[in-house]
Protein backbone atom coordinates (compact mmCIF):
# COMPACT_ATOMS: atom_id res chain seq x y z
CA UNK A 1 0.00 0.00 0.00
CA UNK A 2 1.12 3.36 -0.64
CA UNK A 3 0.23 6.87 0.93
CA UNK A 4 1.31 10.12 0.17
CA UNK A 5 2.38 12.04 3.58
CA UNK A 6 4.20 15.18 4.45
CA UNK A 7 7.55 14.97 5.87
CA UNK A 8 7.70 16.76 9.36
CA UNK A 9 11.41 17.10 9.22
CA UNK A 10 12.42 18.60 5.98
CA UNK A 11 9.08 19.58 4.70
CA UNK A 12 7.45 18.62 1.85
CA UNK A 13 5.64 15.25 0.12
CA UNK A 14 6.88 11.77 0.27
CA UNK A 15 5.36 8.66 -0.59
CA UNK A 16 5.03 6.23 2.07
CA UNK A 17 5.35 2.46 1.19
CA UNK A 18 4.11 -0.31 3.62
CA UNK A 19 2.99 -3.74 3.14
CA UNK A 20 -0.15 -5.39 4.51
CA UNK A 21 -0.28 -7.87 7.37
CA UNK A 22 -1.51 -10.35 4.93
CA UNK A 23 0.74 -9.96 2.25
CA UNK A 24 3.77 -9.25 4.71
CA UNK A 25 3.21 -12.69 5.96
CA UNK A 26 4.86 -14.05 3.00
CA UNK A 27 8.24 -14.12 2.99
CA UNK A 28 8.56 -14.09 -1.06
CA UNK A 29 6.80 -10.61 -1.11
CA UNK A 30 8.89 -9.53 1.42
CA UNK A 31 12.46 -10.50 -0.30
CA UNK A 32 10.99 -8.68 -3.13
CA UNK A 33 10.16 -5.86 -1.51
CA UNK A 34 13.81 -5.53 0.11
CA UNK A 35 14.98 -6.26 -3.23
CA UNK A 36 12.88 -3.37 -5.18
CA UNK A 37 14.70 -0.75 -2.52
CA UNK A 38 18.06 -2.19 -2.85
CA UNK A 39 17.80 -1.72 -6.94
CA UNK A 40 16.18 1.27 -7.00
CA UNK A 41 18.53 2.89 -4.31
CA UNK A 42 21.36 2.17 -7.75
CA UNK A 43 19.12 4.49 -10.11
CA UNK A 44 19.56 8.01 -10.54
CA UNK A 45 17.24 9.28 -12.50
CA UNK A 46 14.41 11.85 -12.26
CA UNK A 47 12.11 10.10 -13.47
CA UNK A 48 12.15 7.48 -10.67
CA UNK A 49 11.07 8.42 -7.06
CA UNK A 50 14.69 8.15 -4.98
CA UNK A 51 14.21 6.28 -1.55
CA UNK A 52 14.69 8.57 1.47
CA UNK A 53 14.37 5.68 4.34
CA UNK A 54 13.30 1.99 4.23
CA UNK A 55 12.86 -0.40 7.75
CA UNK A 56 10.04 -2.14 10.03
CA UNK A 57 7.36 -1.38 11.46
CA UNK A 58 6.97 -2.00 15.12
CA UNK A 59 5.54 -5.55 14.21
CA UNK A 60 8.01 -6.34 11.53
CA UNK A 61 6.25 -5.13 8.39
CA UNK A 62 8.28 -4.16 6.24
CA UNK A 63 8.20 -0.09 5.04
CA UNK A 64 10.17 2.49 2.93
CA UNK A 65 9.75 6.34 2.31
CA UNK A 66 10.44 7.33 -1.22
CA UNK A 67 10.18 11.42 -2.63
CA UNK A 68 7.47 11.97 -4.68
CA UNK A 69 7.11 14.54 -7.78
CA UNK A 70 4.79 17.16 -8.32
CA UNK A 71 4.64 16.70 -12.03
CA UNK A 72 0.65 15.53 -13.07
CA UNK A 73 -0.26 11.89 -13.60
CA UNK A 74 -0.60 10.58 -17.07
CA UNK A 75 -4.59 10.66 -16.63
CA UNK A 76 -4.62 14.62 -15.91
CA UNK A 77 -1.79 15.14 -18.92
CA UNK A 78 -4.28 13.15 -21.27
CA UNK A 79 -7.25 15.16 -20.31
CA UNK A 80 -5.12 18.44 -21.09
CA UNK A 81 -3.88 17.08 -24.66
CA UNK A 82 -7.61 15.85 -24.69
CA UNK A 83 -6.13 12.58 -25.53
CA UNK A 84 -7.84 9.26 -24.81
CA UNK A 85 -6.14 6.46 -22.35
CA UNK A 86 -6.15 2.93 -24.04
Amino acid sequence: MVVRAEDLTAGGPVALKFMLPEVAALSETVHRFVREAQALMKVQSEHVARLLDAGNLADGTPTSSWSTSRARTSAALARTRKATLA
